[in-house]
This record gives C-alpha cells, sequence and structure tokens, in this order.
C-alpha cells in the first residue's frame, strides 16, 4: 500500500513540475506604449526659432488597470543639428531623473528613467513621465525624435515586458538634406530629397582594398537602405558598409625546372617511377631488356651446347 502511494507521489510530481518551471514572468504580463507627442500630435509643422513642449506618456495597453512599477527607462533621442534643448524647461513626475547626453554624429539623447527603492510604486494604466522643450534652429527638412532603449523592468531586474513606441515628425521644409557618411571612403556632398519621396542612389564612393557593400541607415550598420523601396523620412545620414577586397594573387615568373626536378625523365620525358622514386622509367625498362636479353642468351647458349653436342656424337 506505501508502495502504492510513493508511485501516485511521483507520478504527481512529474506531471506539476513542467507547471512549476513555467517563468512567473510569463503569466499575465503587462505591455505598454511609450508615446511622444507635441500638443498631443505626433506630426507637427513648424518654423525656425519655434519653441515645441515634448510630452512622453507610458500607456499599459494590455488592460485598464494599475501596476506595480519597479524600474523604467526611455532614451528620446533628437537631431542637435536641428534642435537645441531649452535649458531648465524639464517638467517630471515625481520620482523620475532625467539627463541629456550626446551620443555622435550630431545626435543627442534626453533621458528619463525610474527606479523604486521601496518594493516597487502604484502606476496608473495611464502615467505623465515628464516634458522637455526643444528650440528649432533648422532652416529647412524633416526631423524626427524617437524613443530608444525603452523598457519596463521586472521586479527582479531579469528582464522587461514588452513595450512598443512611435515616433515625433517634426516638418520645416519638405526638402530634406542627405547626408553620406563613407566611412573611409572618398567623400560625397550631402544632396537635398523631398519629404516621402525616393533617394537617388549616389555614385558608388571608392576605398582602397574594400568593396561597397550598401549604405545603412544607422551608425552600427544594421539596417540597410534599399533606395529602391525607401522613402525618405526627413533630414538623415546614410552610412556606407565596407567589407575587404579578396587579393588576386600576384603574377610571379617561375624559374624553369629542369626535368629531373618536375618529376620527368631527362632521357625520355616521362615521369619518374613511382615504385622507385627518383629513377627514371627508361631506366628501369632498359635494366629489364638487358636482364631479359642476358637471361636468353644464357638460354640460347645452353640450347646451342646441348644440341650442338648431341648431334656432334
Amino acid at each position: 500500500m506505501k508502495t502504492k502511494k510513493w508511485v501516485v507521489s511521483l507520478l504527481t510530481i512529474f506531471m506539476l513540475f513542467p507547471m512549476l518551471c513555467v517563468p512567473v514572468h510569463a503569466q499575465d504580463e503587462p505591455e505598454f506604449r511609450y508615446e511622444l507627442s507635441v500638443d498631443g500630435k505626433d506630426t507637427v509643422e513648424v518654423s525656425t526659432g519655434d519653441i515645441i513642449t515634448i510630452t512622453l506618456y507610458l500607456y499599459r495597453t494590455d488592460a485598464d488597470a494599475p501596476y506595480a512599477m519597479y524600474a523604467m527607462q526611455d532614451e528620446i533621442r533628437y537631431d542637435s543639428e536641428f534642435f537645441e534643448l531649452v535649458e531648465n524647461s524639464a517638467v517630471l513626475s515625481a520620482g523620475i531623473q532625467s539627463t541629456d547626453l550626446a551620443v555622435g554624429q550630431g545626435m543627442r539623447e534626453f533621458y528619463m528613467n525610474y527606479i523604486s527603492f521601496s518594493g516597487g510604486a502604484q502606476w496608473q494604466p495611464k502615467t505623465r513621465i515628464g516634458s522637455f522643450q526643444l528650440r528649432v534652429i533648422g532652416t529647412s527638412g524633416v526631423a524626427t525624435i524617437t524613443n530608444e532603449d525603452f523598457l519596463v523592468s521586472y521586479q527582479d531586474g531579469s528582464g522587461s515586458y514588452k513595450c512598443n513606441a512611435n515616433t515625433l515628425t517634426i516638418i520645416r521644409s519638405t526638402d530634406c538634406t542627405i547626408k553620406f557618411e563613407t566611412n573611409g571612403g572618398t567623400p560625397i556632398d550631402p544632396v537635398t530629397a523631398i519629404y516621402g519621396e525616393l533617394l537617388t542612389k549616389p555614385e558608388d564612393p571608392v576605398r582602397q582594398g574594400k568593396h561597397l557593400v550598401g549604405w545603412y541607415k544607422d551608425i552600427h550598420l544594421t539596417e540597410e537602405w534599399n533606395f529602391d523601396t525607401d522613402t525618405v523620412k526627413g533630414n538623415m545620414t546614410l552610412y556606407a558598409k565596407w567589407v575587404d577586397v579578396e587579393q588576386p594573387t600576384t603574377d610571379t615568373q617561375e624559374t624553369p625546372q629542369t626535368p629531373e626536378q618536375d618529376g620527368h625523365c631527362p632521357i625520355c620525358g616521362k615521369l619518374h617511377s613511382a615504385l622507385m622514386p627518383g629513377v627514371p622509367l627508361c631506366l628501369i625498362f632498359w635494366v629489364i631488356v638487358f636482364i631479359l636479353s642476358v637471361a636468353a642468351s644464357i638460354v640460347l647458349l645452353w640450347l646451342w651446347k646441348r644440341y650442338y653436342k648431341s648431334g656432334s656424337k
């Protein structure tokens, strides 16, 4: 009876084991959206000198219910050649920290983040994270303001919940400036392209020992620009990607080889023997002929002596 109970217990454990192994994070996970706006819009027209207020909201999208917030962050990227940050313009919700950082290639990021040191805070399904102001200094084109590296963290920090985000489009004019970073190749002058239209492919730059793979939208060369399908979304820089060119083998004048050096017999011109490396085939042939000739001579001499003597008797 006891044995039967043990068997049932073990079977129950094995049946429950897969359920116990399912991560807690996978059960009813909340989902989120970071949303940027200017006066409630995600596309606005501006003039040089205008000051716009960028507001960031975080929405819970899977349910209209409060939740525990442990940590979050968003990096709002903008073009420093089109905008400049208005000092001391940030208005942040409780617990939100911010800083403005240069990230290279003329881009900056206004970074907002939150960390709970008390085991989580109760947040509403729609939460205003904060706002800041940018002054328009660009004189033409279209600029985009994007959310980068945004997340809402698990309580234990082992990962983050599913998130998505929008993009702000700021239109000064429809003629956009396109720059080409050749990454060591011959330089290419900036061109003007129309917002929403295709971009004409420039003449390929040249770089010694390299082959141009293509043009990419990002400095990390992960998202390729397709000149046949991609349309201009604003002022931007395209980045060249290169690979090494396979160097052809150089033609070197070969030193003439003697028949002995290239494995051929200097007498007959045939390959040396594989059975006796380095020995000409013709030599082996003539040795064999000589041996057979001697043997035949001996046999003929023996026959001659035998029959000659018997005939003389």
